[in-house]
């Protein structure tokens, strides 16, 4: 099966990596012909997903007609504030009526539309399915066992996306309420970051849960508004990602400053919260520092090393 990944972000090569792991035949498109060209030479892809080598059996182009002539699937990986003038250069090389999978969360901030919603209107095909759930690039090109929804109107999308993309580290489940996975998987990212800042305060874990309980109540209700007949999807897409995010992505933003070098402790503390910190000291993580973190975790610590590449 030829699988197109419109984008080469690092959710887009990792599920370029894990779909060509199950023999499919896997090309990735990408904007920069220049980077595009230095990813097949390298076999890495340090701008977006850094320290993993890829499968030589992948492929990369910066050409849309050679990256979807002949798909059986294309896969829609941009940044949600590309979607949509993505999906517009695409238009008229993506056969009407074709299987396409949204891997991207957000909300259009011109339109307010879902992504699915977009790239169906641009791309003239109702058998957009939306594939979201608590994941990081990072730990699927890992290999790191993961659970993921397939969410489409369609049943019959939803499980044949579950088919191909499901394997021993990748679970997929389905569902068929598209809308209440996609407002879910797209505004936790508030409650996530909100959860980050209390860490970041010195909170405990009570003002994590009271946080992340009444946050959930709060995204069901939006979501409702939104047009979503029943809570349970929305407050179960909710729930999953902010437990992934709200400690790494919170306290990201909580803690390490925007373009910084950080060390692989600090992003172990990014990933699981100010407690994690206060069990040990930049000296028990010697073996992992880099001497040019700029962090506030080591300026707070008192410490001058650190490590590169958040």
């Amino acid at each position: 099966m030829k699988i197109a990944i419109i984008g080469d972000g690092g959710w887009g090569t990792a599920n370029a990596m894990l779909l060509s792991g199950y023999g499919h035949d896997v090309v990735v498109w990408g904007v920069s012909a220049e980077y595009v060209a230095e990813i097949a030479r390298t076999m890495r892809n340090p701008r977006f997903l850094p320290g993993v080598e890829l499968p030589e059996s992948v492929r990369w182009t910066s050409d849309r007609e050679e990256a979807v002539k002949g798909a059986d699937v294309v896969v829609l990986a941009m940044p949600s504030k590309y979607f949509a003038d993505v999906c517009t250069s695409f238009a008229g090389l993506v056969p009407p009526g074709q299987l396409t999978v949204s891997l991207t969360k957000g909300i259009c901030d011109a339109t307010h539309s879902r992504m699915s919603e977009l790239a169906r209107r641009i791309l003239h095909t109702e058998r957009v399915v939306v594939l979201s759930g608590p994941t990081h690039a990072e730990e699927v090109a890992r290999g790191i066992p993961t659970a993921i929804v397939a969410a489409s109107t369609s049943i019959e999308d939803a499980r044949l996306v579950q088919s191909i993309w499901n394997g021993p580290t990748f679970r997929v489940y389905t569902s068929d309420d598209p809308i209440g996975v996609e407002m879910g998987g797209a505004v936790k990212n508030v409650i996530a970051i909100a959860a980050g800042c209390s860490d970041g305060l010195g909170f405990g874990d009570n003002t994590r849960a009271a946080l992340i309980t009444r946050g959930q109540a709060e995204v069901a209700r939006f979501a409702q508004a939104c047009g979503v007949a029943v809570a349970n999807e929305v407050k179960r897409s909710a729930s999953r990602t902010m437990l992934a995010n709200a400690r790494r992505d919170g306290a990201q933003f909580a803690w390490i400053p925007q373009g910084s070098e950080t060390c692989a402790f600090c992003i172990a503390v990014a990933s699981n919260g100010w407690q994690y910190a206060r069990r040990g000291t930049v000296e028990d993580h010697a073996d992992h520092i880099h001497p040019n973190c700029e962090c506030e975790f080591a300026i707070r610590f008192g410490d001058d090393d650190g490590v590169a590449g958040y």
